[in-house]
């Protein structure tokens, strides 16, 4: 039988813990069936999600043929592709707008002019924000020579963005994360508040989520079959409805300088030290 010919039934999907950050553990299994609903709605193969774990074990799961794609955050991919070079993009996966940022916020008025000034005050970063806020962060409070539970007097798991950026506006707190688009969310429901609040400082552009997959388990009509299901997963209501349940809006096709922000983002935010990202309950 040709390579590629012998597809697993069910197709095996491993996933990264990170899309889960603040999900109750009750809620995961849950919160995993609309995805495996989705691949066979838009691709005709049968699925199932391997539980969730950390990056470098998904990327094993994934080398081994444990599991035959895989969904990691931009960022995790990156570190993923560093001790895994066999591994490859099928798809970016985007909300709203391709590219993922970080933007922390303060009130227009504040005297805080500079990230040092919020040494000792309170930050907001809202439930279920990706990696890149918290790592944007966590690398400028290293910078400032602590961690950031220790740099900030508090930290706020507010209940969403827009929840957030409101008591930034009230003087509740004095500083928030979030990202681009839950920003230019506020800015158009709420234009005169958003006026009370400025930029202290944004990120670095960070590469989006990706599906992947190992060179040699698929062949090209294989891959082809996944890739354009996918991609018109925004063309139906049913999968308009499962990508926002997932954040996100769109699968896309992997940029050409894709490889290129991988290297980046992995010079600037190198793997953390022990394997993965742990999981937060």
């Amino acid at each position: 039988m040709a390579k590629g010919e012998n597809v697993p039934n069910p197709i095996r999907l491993g996933i990264v813990q990170s899309f889960f950050r603040d999900v109750p553990e009750s809620m995961v299994g849950v919160a995993m069936k609309p995805f495996s609903a989705l691949v066979k709605m838009q691709t005709g193969f049968d699925s199932e999600l391997a539980p969730p774990t950390d990056t470098e074990t998904v990327a094993e799961l994934l080398s081994k043929n444990k599991v035959q794609l895989a969904l990691f955050e931009g960022v995790e991919f990156a570190w993923a592709k560093q001790n895994y070079p066999d591994l490859h993009p099928l798809v970016i996966v985007v909300n709203e707008h391709r590219n993922r940022q970080a933007f922390l916020m303060v009130r227009q008025d504040s005297q805080i002019s500079r990230f040092s000034d919020l040494e000792g005050k309170q930050l907001a970063i809202p439930r279920r924000s990706r990696s890149h806020c918290y790592l944007f962060v966590e690398r400028l409070s290293q910078e400032n020579g602590k961690e950031m539970k220790d740099f900030f007097s508090k930290v706020i798991a507010s209940t969403g963005a827009e929840a957030a950026l409101d008591d930034l506006v009230d003087g509740g707190l004095q500083a928030v994360v979030v990202d681009r688009e839950a920003l230019n969310c506020y800015k158009r429901r709420k234009p005169g508040r958003f006026d009370k609040l400025r930029e202290l400082q944004k990120s670095e552009v960070f590469p989006d989520s990706v599906i992947a997959y190992r060179s040699g388990v698929f062949d090209e009509a294989v891959l082809n079959r996944f890739r354009d299901g996918l991609k018109k997963a925004d063309s139906t209501a049913t999968g308009r409805q499962l990508l926002i349940l997932w954040q996100m809006t769109a699968f896309e096709e992997v940029p050409q300088d894709y490889d290129k922000m991988l290297a980046n983002i992995g010079k600037v935010y190198p793997p953390p030290k022990s394997p993965g990202i742990k999981k937060e309950k």
